[in-house]
């Protein structure tokens, strides 16, 4: 009883692990298909730091002139 209760107990993380990872893998793959040029900077941070200390002009030129002066993305 033990051994098949340790032998759940560990093969559920690692079966939903696993879910996970391909459900990250297939939805990551859709999702940069349509994304314009640009970076997405820190996670949760983005580029903010960098876009409020200095100035905001100077930000989205240096990015239009890098990516497209039409469109880019940034975080």
């Amino acid at each position: 009883m033990e051994i098949s209760l340790n032998l759940i107990l560990c093969s559920v993380p690692l079966v939903l692990a696993l879910f996970i990872f391909i459900f990250k893998s297939s939805k990551s793959s859709d999702d940069s298909k349509n994304l314009p040029p640009g970076s997405m900077g820190w996670p949760i941070v983005g580029e903010t730091i960098e876009f409020l200390f200095g100035k905001p002009e100077n930000f989205v030129f240096k990015r239009m002139n890098k990516y497209s002066p039409h469109i880019f993305k940034t975080n």
